[in-house]
């Protein structure tokens, strides 16, 4: 996720409703855009590669790192 400042997120029913969040936050330019919803969506998918996460580093920085960056078909 981008960085949020106060005011940034619109009150809109998508915040609540998780079938519509992800076209809100892409709209909003609030997550980084991968050439569409669907495949932004795909390659945020980290199941498979936070199995590898051994817990000394805090989850969030390791995910962002650049070794951990996902490859997609």
């Amino acid at each position: 996720m981008n960085e949020v400042y106060p005011g940034r997120v619109p009150w809109a029913i998508g915040v609540m409703m998780p079938g519509l969040s992800p076209k809100m936050l892409l709209r909003n330019n609030l997550v980084k855009n991968n050439g569409g919803l669907h495949k932004t969506m795909i390659s945020s998918i980290i199941d498979e590669i936070s199995t590898e996460w051994d817990s000394s580093v805090d989850f969030g920085d390791w995910i962002r790192s650049g070794d951990t960056r996902i490859q997609h078909e």
